[in-house]
């Protein structure tokens, strides 16, 4: 292997039983790791699939060697026979939607994604195509009905504050980004993890911050839920550390 790796092709590693000391022996042996990848398995058996524990660690083994790492994500459009339940690595996503297993791995230090499944729609491979480092993108159901509320929403690349609050992730721009619009009272309710609110003109100086829930807390005649995150974005929300960038699709 070790000779393989000098010349003019690729080795691909199973990415999920590499070892250290396969790696430390491949070392020893002066093994060019800029022409080795490694690719975690699919699973198509319901409960094989892989935690995400087990992933982290084997991404983390394999980084420190700059060594490239794929994993599969399902797609139903038209799931491989016999079994029909997705090809996933993770078995967290199997019975996720694309889009969502796909932002996930991205997170999770994933250098390449594959559709396991035949035949995946136009919007999946599009979507792929579109995933970026950029930025997080969280897809949320709209509780507003306040039309300039949403454009901003939608339009606007929001950034996590770097002083951390306990029970929220807050957005360092948004009150500039909302200073023009009066923010009226609306959708007044308890929130939950996942919610997405708004401070409203009551809240005074505060009015436009934007924060998205962390930990549930009750409702606040100050301030507004304006959107939603859906149930399986919520894994994502980890992941948005100080001075992460994200996006709200709704």
């Amino acid at each position: 292997m070790a000779k393989l790796s000098h010349q003019n092709i690729k080795l691909q590693f199973n990415a999920s039983t590499i070892t250290q000391e396969f790696l430390d022996e491949l070392n020893h042996y002066q093994t060019d790791f800029q022409h080795i990848d490694a690719l975690h398995n699919f699973y198509p058996r319901e409960g094989t699939g892989l935690n995400v524990k087990k992933l982290q660690q084997q991404n983390e083994l394999l980084h420190k060697y700059n060594i490239s790492v794929g994993a599969f994500i399902p797609s139903y459009n038209k799931a491989r026979s016999p079994i029909k339940k997705g090809l996933p690595t993770l078995e967290i996503h199997r019975y996720q939607t694309a889009s969502l297993a796909m932002r996930h791995l991205k997170l999770l230090g994933i250098n390449s994604i594959f559709i396991g499944d035949s035949l995946p729609t136009e919007d999946e491979i599009q979507e792929l195509a579109n995933l970026t480092d950029e930025y997080i993108l969280l897809k949320a159901k709209k509780l507003t009905q306040n039309k300039d509320i949403l454009k901003v929403l939608q339009q606007s690349t929001f950034t996590a504050r770097l002083d951390e609050a306990d029970g929220a992730i807050r957005t360092q721009e948004s009150r500039a980004l909302f200073k023009q619009i009066y923010i009226c009272p609306e959708y007044i309710a308890p929130r939950e993890i996942g919610s997405i609110t708004l401070d409203n003109a009551l809240y005074a100086r505060y009015a436009g911050e934007m924060q998205i829930i962390t930990q549930a807390q009750k409702k606040d005649n100050k301030i507004n839920t304006i959107a939603k995150l859906l149930d399986s974005e919520l894994i994502l929300l980890p992941y948005i550390k100080p001075n992460s960038k994200f996006k709200i699709k709704v």
